[in-house]
């Protein structure tokens, strides 16, 4: 049962960061340059507490990889000002659980028998579709911009 909870702590994380960046303002640079700094503390904590090896090359690999998820998160700051997090937030976990998966198909093979490809592509339809219904703006709650 401890398992299943901490693998629900990322739901609940992840999933509030634009509801919660949304409601603390500021623009998209403000936002990152909180959520980098708020990483990089959490993450000097624990690297205080476990010491872990630390290669060069493991250095900079994390560098870059830090520096593409602030790039990344950057632009889901700026789509969540520029359609709304009820809008933007759908598009996004979707898009990661799509890519996330085809990814693993692909590259990592966990996909090996046939019936597991086609439930899994038939889950990731269902995904995309409930992503763009969840998404999808009414037309006639649309809102009119002028000039």
């Amino acid at each position: 049962m401890q398992g299943i909870l901490f693998a629900l702590v990322p739901i609940f994380a992840w999933g509030s960061i634009g509801l919660v960046a949304n409601k603390f303002g500021g623009d998209a640079n403000q936002q990152t340059l909180g959520m980098t700094l708020g990483a990089f503390i959490f993450a000097l904590i624990v690297f205080l507490f476990r010491m872990p090896t630390l290669t060069w090359q493991i250095f900079i690999i994390g560098f870059i990889g830090g520096l593409l998820w602030a790039i990344g998160q950057f632009g889901q700051f700026n789509s969540m000002k520029y359609m709304g997090v009820s809008v933007a937030s759908p598009l996004s976990s979707g898009s990661q659980l799509v890519i996330s998966g085809l990814l693993g198909v692909f590259a990592f093979h966990e996909w090996t028998r046939q019936i597991q490809f086609i439930l899994g592509f038939i889950a990731m339809a269902v995904l995309i579709v409930g992503f763009y219904f969840s998404a999808k703006r009414d037309p006639e709650n649309a809102v009119v911009e002028e000039g």
